[in-house]
């Protein structure tokens, strides 16, 4: 119900707790792009991204910075190659992908396809924005001609899992 494709943290910037985080646009907290971007917060930072929301009673929630727990054998924490850690067996296929876009006010593109909102939770930069952008239409996105299972640049193979 709440971090569904058109919500963002809007209704509380009001009452914000910083006073930088009342002037800035709503932050996007769709489910995909939420969990991508909290668990990728250092990796972002290096690309010039940014994850902060404000929450319950006008917190301040920064996660631009955060480091998930290690995911790679080697035990380097922003490695986040291994998505078997949290998509066993494939979850992430069985999730279904609205057909709304989604509101991105802090974004390069908004609103975003709500296939690439998922992967621009941890591929921030702005040619990746490109990327997105140049491979979507108001017919839709063509993200699983390059990125499906068996295709030249397989999700599962581009990312190396462990």
């Amino acid at each position: 119900m709440c971090h569904n494709p058109s919500n963002t943290d809007a209704s509380v910037r009001a009452i914000a707790q910083v006073a930088s985080d009342k002037n800035a646009p709503p932050q996007g907290i769709d489910f995909p792009l939420l969990v991508h971007r909290v668990h990728d917060g250092v990796n972002m930072l290096a690309d010039g991204g940014s994850y902060t929301l404000v929450g319950f009673g006008g917190s301040h929630n920064d996660f631009s910075g955060t480091l998930f727990p290690a995911t790679s054998p080697n035990g380097k924490a922003t490695d986040l190659a291994n998505c078997s850690l949290c998509h066993v067996n494939g979850s992430q296929a069985d999730l279904p992908i609205g057909l709304n876009n989604v509101v991105n006010p802090q974004g390069w593109i908004n609103p975003e396809g709500a296939t690439a909102i998922a992967c621009s939770g941890c591929h921030v930069a702005r040619d990746a924005a490109a990327h997105f952008a140049a491979n979507t239409s108001p017919v839709g996105e063509s993200c699983t001609v390059c990125h499906q299972p068996g295709a030249a640049f397989d999700v599962g193979k581009v990312h190396a899992q462990y």
